[in-house]
């Protein structure tokens, strides 16, 4: 019941915020927004409770899940059209963005190499991010992607 309660809080908190702008409404900054409700202890409140009742929460660096195209591995900010919608610059795929980035996601901890490249593994066994920084995820992206690109590429692309 308190889980619940919590869920349906924290989705009404990141409705009211994104959807009706407070932050410009109250002349408050997202950020300061966000450290005001205390968003960043909901997390671990959540991850909390979840796993109190067996569920084990893994979490995987956010870094370019929205701009990468799953099919091909294209990582590029033109990628993302709008906030909702997907569209691979390289080779075409479309999708909802939060559905693709679901999907990176995915990929992040079912795929072996990118799971032992990107996470370490705590006490628990729950994945935790390594501390890399930006630029050395979108190496470690690049190389795992590297050979779907050479499938995709056209003659043109390849011989340049």
């Amino acid at each position: 019941m308190y889980l619940k309660t919590l869920l349906i809080l924290l989705w009404k908190t990141y409705f009211f915020v994104g959807k009706f702008g407070i932050s410009k409404e109250f002349g408050i900054s997202n950020a300061r927004l966000a450290k005001l409700l205390r968003l960043s202890k909901v997390k671990d409140l959540l991850k909390e409770q979840v796993e109190k009742h067996g569920i084990r929460v893994h979490i995987t660096p956010s870094q370019y899940t929205s701009q990468t195209c799953p099919k091909c591995g294209n990582i590029s900010r033109g990628n993302r059209m709008t906030q909702k919608h997907f569209k691979c610059i390289r080779c075409g795929y479309e999708g909802n963005a939060d559905y693709v980035a679901a999907q990176n996601i995915e990929l992040r901890y079912t795929s072996d190499v990118l799971r032992s490249k990107l996470h370490d593994t705590d006490k628990y066994g729950r994945l935790v991010p390594r501390d890399l920084s930006t630029p050395a995820i979108r190496a470690i992206l690049n190389e795992y992607y590297r050979p779907q690109r050479i499938e995709t590429l056209s003659y043109e692309e390849y011989a340049d």
